[in-house]
């Protein structure tokens, strides 16, 4: 009974860490437990007693992240459409997912452009990019996302790239 329920919860622990990865917020966590978040100052928004300081940190990185958040990004834009519109509370919360770093998600036949941009305005603002390599053969099997290069040396020069 004991080693079914240690199965269970490495299956658990699996499963929970793969659904983190996929939802980008494995790297802020593991970020934020590897540095010392009380650091962060005191004007750092409150998240609530519940959680813990690390993941409370990870929810928290906006500004205190070492990872770059793209100016032009559609939520970027979506904010300041909303503002000229004279909706400022609304602006101010988009603004709330607009300032925190997301991956590029690269899904041009040819990324070399978009990385470029990418990693200057990142490196100017000393910050660091996270890429999404959109274009893996046999991406969603088959499925609604379907596509990628052909084969693992289209891949490869995609990636070269």
């Amino acid at each position: 009974m004991t080693e079914q329920r240690a199965s269970g919860r490495t299956r658990t622990a699996r499963a929970a860490t793969g659904l983190l990865m996929s939802m980008g917020l494995l790297t802020p966590i593991v970020w934020a437990a590897s540095h010392d978040v009380r650091a962060a100052p005191a004007t750092a928004p409150a998240t609530g007693p519940l959680l813990a300081p690390a993941f409370a940190a990870a929810l928290d990185l906006g500004q205190y992240s070492p990872f770059w958040v793209d100016p032009h990004s559609q939520a970027r834009q979506q904010t300041r459409e909303i503002a000229k519109r004279g909706r400022p509370r609304d602006a101010a919360l988009l603004r709330r997912i607009a300032d925190r770093p997301t991956a590029v998600w690269l899904t041009e036949r040819d990324p070399a452009d978009h990385v470029r941009r990418a990693t200057e305005d990142a490196t100017r603002s000393g910050r660091i990019p996270v890429f999404v390599a959109y274009n893996i053969p046999g991406r969603d099997c088959g499925q609604y996302s379907s596509g990628g290069a052909a084969d693992d040396d289209e891949y490869r020069q995609w990636v070269g790239r």
